[in-house]
Parts: structure tokens; C-alpha cells; sequence
């Protein structure tokens, strides 16, 4: 009976000990990530991806290939089918080029637009990215991290959004919105870039 009794009182102390320990722990972070004449912070972005974000990732790594390019010009082949077999009357060629003609501007984006939509459902928290000449520090709801440069691996500009790898398949995307105008993106992007030239060049001396 006793123990039972002390197990009610433990439980909810251990539980509000840990929530106070994370909340001490985000504070002493955020306040490290504050002191900017310390830190030497150079940029700072708060953002949170939407399903419009990830929509237009996803089309924007497929119409930067191969792939993308395929998709165009089979869509203008099928354009061209489709006129000539209303001109001429072909019913049966006309409902196929119909069909071929709509599989990438329309039926393909509604799968896209589906997938972007999970993407976008999974995240619930902002994404608070401050980087410095040495660190990136990462701060999503509760949770936080620090890396270092040498965890980055490349850095790329696509349509509306710039990505910072951290492995295959992986990375941080960040909209364009976030970080300003073409200006400051561009300088953002040349800093990144210098970041992870300087780190490589150590790497190779060892």
C-alpha cells in the first residue's frame, strides 16, 4: 500500500522534475545563443516548412534534373498529339494524348501536393537556426542541438529555397522568405560556402 502511495507522489515529481529540466536547459541555451558579442552570431532564422514550402521542393528538385526535362517534353509531345488529332479527328488518339497530356501538369501534383501535405503535418514546432563563424545551433519546440561546421556537407541554392546538407536525403531547408532578399540570401550562401571550404581545408591538412 505504501509503495503505491509513493509511486503516485514519485511519478508526477519525476515527470514536472524533467519538464522543468528541459525548460532550464532551452533557457540556458537560448541564452547562449543571445550573447552575440560572445558567439560572434553572424545570422539567425526562425521558420516552420508549410505544405506550400514542400510542394515546391519537391518540384523544384524534379524540374531541375533529367527527369524534369523529360516530363516537359513529353507533356509538349503530347500537346502536339492532342492538336493534331482534334484537327484531323481522331478520337480515339485524341482522348489518349488527353489524358498523357494532363498526367504531369495535373494528376502527378495532386500526388505531389499529397506528400508535401504529410511532410508539412509531421512538423508542429518552429525551427530556430542561428549560425556563428564555429557552430550552428538548432532549436525545435523544446528540443536543441549544436553542430559544428564539419557536420555540414554541402550547401545548394534551389527555386526559392536554400539547403544545407548534413548527410544524404538530409539537411535543413530554408525558405528564401526567411533569410531576406536575393541580396542576403546570396551573402548567407557565400558565408555557408566559406564555412565549409575553410573546414575541408583543415581536414585535408590532417
Amino acid at each position: 500500500m505504501y509503495r503505491r502511495i509513493l509511486c503516485h507522489i514519485i511519478k508526477p515529481l519525476m515527470h514536472w522534475g524533467k519538464k522543468i529540466a528541459r525548460i532550464f536547459a532551452r533557457s540556458a541555451c537560448r541564452e547562449r545563443i543571445l550573447k552575440k558579442e560572445h558567439y560572434n552570431m553572424r545570422y539567425q532564422f526562425i521558420f516552420r516548412n508549410t505544405t506550400k514550402d514542400f510542394w515546391k521542393l519537391n518540384n523544384g528538385y524534379t524540374y531541375s534534373s533529367l527527369v524534369g526535362t523529360v516530363n516537359i517534353v513529353f507533356t509538349l509531345s503530347m500537346l502536339g498529339l492532342l492538336l493534331t488529332s482534334l484537327h484531323h479527328g481522331w478520337t480515339l488518339y485524341g482522348i489518349f494524348a488527353g489524358i498523357a497530356f494532363l498526367y504531369f501538369p495535373l494528376i502527378q501534383q495532386i500526388f505531389v501536393y499529397r506528400k508535401a501535405k504529410r511532410q508539412a503535418a509531421a512538423i508542429t514546432e518552429d525551427t530556430r537556426l542561428s549560425f556563428t563563424d564555429k557552430e550552428i545551433f538548432i532549436e525545435v519546440g523544446d528540443q536543441h542541438q549544436t553542430i559544428t561546421w564539419k557536420n555540414i556537407l554541402a550547401i545548394k541554392r534551389v527555386p526559392t529555397f536554400t539547403v544545407l546538407y548534413t548527410g544524404k536525403g538530409n539537411g535543413f531547408v530554408i525558405p528564401n522568405h526567411a533569410i531576406g532578399d536575393k541580396e542576403k540570401v546570396r551573402e548567407f550562401i557565400l558565408f555557408c560556402a566559406d564555412r565549409i571550404k575553410e573546414v575541408n581545408k583543415k581536414n585535408e591538412k590532417k
